[in-house]
């Protein structure tokens, strides 16, 4: 077995090494001892460690295990985003909270920023990102074992990433230079935030998968493909 982990998070701290490989037509599950892989430590923009593993070595039979087709590299990656996903919407949740609180008790001549009009024209944009992150992961979920779950994962790690990016630049804005110190809570959710976005694909991955989706349906097919995506989900949430 040859090959190369990118980004496996904690691996410094892990007993087995787990993952899907494709082998005689088949899906693998591996079971591999950290000590054999070559490892290169690296961390995200949150300082949470992903290490790049190199695979090279033999394995044998108890190491190996057959999977149903169900549980390929694939259906792992899309999980993948779909935590990510929930992962952003429930940060981006507290963000909020955090910068509605800030603005409420930072006081500027003489009265509270929340008191002035941007100041809450920025905050409703705020509170209408989160909202939408958070239909945009809890679609996805209720939609998981839909056979069109690839186009609605795709289209809500793609949205959580822009709702991420837009809220997180105007709880910056609001917060000023405090929200990046080390002291205060902020950055520790927007440093996750923006790691989350890439991490299981960025917005540009999954816009590119949501395009080529599209594409082969050709230009009649673009309203047909939006309705049905609509449908699946509603039958979902009944």
């Amino acid at each position: 077995m040859t090959g190369r982990l990118p980004a496996a998070p904690w691996a410094e701290h892990a007993e087995v090494i787990v993952t899907i490989a494709r082998h005689d037509r088949q899906n693998r599950l591996l079971l591999l001892d950290p000590g054999s892989l070559a490892a290169t430590p690296e961390t995200n923009l949150a300082d949470q460690p992903r290490t790049d593993l190199t695979l090279d070595l033999e394995l044998n039979d108890q190491r190996v295990r057959e999977l149903p087709e169900t549980l390929s590299p694939e259906w792992l990656f899309e999980s993948g985003a779909l935590l990510r996903c929930q992962e952003i919407a429930g940060a981006l949740a507290t963000v909020l909270d955090m910068t509605v609180q800030y603005a409420g008790e930072r006081v500027q001549f003489g009265k509270p920023i929340a008191r002035q009009q941007a100041i809450q024209q920025q905050l409703a944009v705020l509170a209408t990102q989160a909202a939408v992150a958070a239909g945009a992961a809890d679609m996805a979920v209720d939609a998981f074992h839909d056979p069109r779950r690839q186009s609605l994962i795709a289209a809500a790690k793609a949205r959580c990433g822009e709702a991420a990016g837009q809220a997180l630049a105007i709880a910056h804005q609001v917060h000023g230079a405090i929200g990046m110190t080390r002291e205060y809570r902020l950055n520790l959710y927007s440093r996750r935030l923006w790691s989350w976005r890439d991490e299981f694909g960025g917005e540009r991955y999954w816009q590119v998968r949501l395009g080529e989706q599209v594409l082969a349906r050709g230009a009649d097919g673009l309203w047909p493909f939006i309705t049905e995506l609509g449908s699946s989900t509603e039958g979902a949430r009944q």
